[in-house]
């Protein structure tokens, strides 16, 4: 069992694995942190439409206003 133990092999992959175990909490944890960022993108984005969509919706209507308003009559003269 000593000698199998101390097979320098042996401790070759244990230091890839050990690498590599490392290296993908590493990652995972990177992985997790941009997921975090786009999500709170993504609901800022989400909440500047919805404070931008009331302005819009009421400069939409101001101009259908306006348009409802004007004077047609002028516009096509029935001949």
């Amino acid at each position: 069992m000593k000698e199998k133990a101390q097979d320098p092999m042996l401790d070759v992959v244990t230091k890839v694995l050990s690498t590599l175990g490392t290296t993908n909490v590493k990652n995972y944890t990177m992985f997790k942190r941009y997921v975090s960022a786009q999500e709170k993108k993504a609901d800022a984005a989400q909440k500047d439409v919805q404070l931008r969509d009331p302005h819009q919706r009421l400069r939409k209507m101001k101009y259908e206003g306006k348009i409802l308003k004007m004077n047609i009559a002028e516009m096509y003269p029935e001949n």
